[in-house]
């Protein structure tokens, strides 16, 4: 996927260099000597690692192009946000980059205590779902479309009357790609307004994971993991599991699942498990089997259009920042989890919508990791936490 112009390069060996000892790959080398001396591909050797767009990155004259790129846009005219990767637990700091209402290219952003300078071409290329034809761009109940605000409190008064019939019968399952933000209001829906025990967490299924000279891809691909425990406690996985047992059992006639997970596929036993709950409700990303098996569909955001903090597989807290406006009717995750506490009669959703920065500053004191802390004292590096548990 990168072209060569042997023509501006200078022979600075940057991408030699990196190849050796970043990567330790070693697929380019310097042919020749003196003032012949040109970068040259090993034989039977092609630059073809899960590291190469870092070359990109650090070719100083543009003799090292990615070709998905080549004739597209120019560079200049993107706007530029400083954001964290979600493809894995590693939570690499990259700049996301975009053109009005479209994610044109990520690129890694520096952070000693994380990635370095670098990240892997699966962050790097994983966004094109961002403005895919399968997003959720509309809330529908049943086969008609909803105006979003109408059809979040619809959602959240539905809960709170099956929560008043009979609490055990209603159920919660949260991802893993939502923010700590996020995860804390679907607590507070479930554990304090609906009054219903039953949550649990759900999470993308592992990749290979790949370890490089300087620089490694985790197993784990999701970027909140650690976050979702902080706030669901341990052992949420494995309530999920009972959940999906308690629906295929019959005992369950409501659930509400938040993912917005782009690549999660879901189990036969939960698709199964569905068929038998009489009100399901789905956020998500994009249209799929869960979107297809729910009653009420609410439209989820990417981590391109939210503001939040993820917690990282080593304890750290980074801010992930809003780069375009969310495509779901204005709504992200998080106005939309406001919305749906509103229509179930939480008692502070009635005002205006809050920030992230503002529902973390009113939890941070909540979970003993978190005292203290704020979007700003985290800041563009993140945070250490003393503690990943609560």
């Amino acid at each position: 996927g990168i072209k060569l112009w042997t023509d501006r390069c200078i022979t600075c060996t940057r991408c030699v260099r990196f190849l050796d000892e970043v990567s330790g790959t070693s697929e380019l080398y310097v042919s020749n000597r003196g003032d012949r001396s040109e970068i040259a591909i090993a034989p039977g050797h092609p630059l073809n690692n899960e590291l190469q767009g870092n070359v990109v990155d650090i070719c100083p004259v543009g003799a090292l192009i990615d070709k998905d790129l080549m004739y597209t846009y120019r560079a200049w005219y993107l706007q530029k946000t400083p954001s964290v990767c979600p493809d894995c637990s590693v939570g690499c700091n990259i700049e996301v980059q975009v053109q009005k209402q479209y994610v044109r290219r990520l690129i890694p952003r520096e952070n000693r205590a994380v990635n370095d300078f670098w990240m892997c071409d699966r962050g790097r290329h994983d966004f094109p779902y961002i403005n895919a034809d399968q997003r959720v761009m509309q809330a529908r109940i049943k086969d008609e479309a909803w105006p979003v605000i109408g059809a979040c409190e619809e959602a959240g008064k539905r809960l709170a009357e099956a929560a008043k019939a009979d609490a055990s019968a209603v159920a919660g399952l949260a991802s893993a790609w939502l923010t700590l933000e996020e995860l804390h209001l679907f607590k507070t829906l479930f554990a304090e307004v609906l009054k219903c025990p039953n949550l649990g967490v759900l999470a993308q299924a592992a990749w290979e994971a790949r370890k490089f000279e300087k620089f490694e891809i985790a197993a784990d691909r999701n970027p909140n993991r650690a976050g979702a425990t902080l706030i669901f406690g341990d052992g949420a996985e494995a309530r999920a599991n009972e959940i999906i047992a308690s629906a295929k059992a019959g005992k369950l006639k409501s659930l509400y699942i938040a993912s917005s997970m782009p690549h999660y596929e879901p189990s036969a036993e939960l698709l199964e498990a569905l068929a038998g709950v009489p009100l399901v409700i789905v956020q998500d990303l994009r249209r799929g089997p869960l979107t297809l098996k729910a009653a009420i569909v609410l439209p989820g955001a990417s981590f391109a259009e939210k503001d939040g903090v993820f917690i990282n597989r080593d304890g750290r807290a980074q801010v992930v920042r809003r780069a375009i406006d969310p495509l779901g009717q204005g709504n992200d995750d998080l106005a939309v989890l406001q919305r749906v506490l509103k229509g179930a009669g939480a008692p502070e959703a009635a005002s205006k919508l809050l920030s992230g920065r503002e529902v973390f500053r009113r939890m941070a004191d909540q979970y003993p990791p978190l005292a203290g802390q704020t979007h700003q004292t985290i800041g563009g590096k993140g945070v250490k936490l003393s503690a990943a548990q609560p």
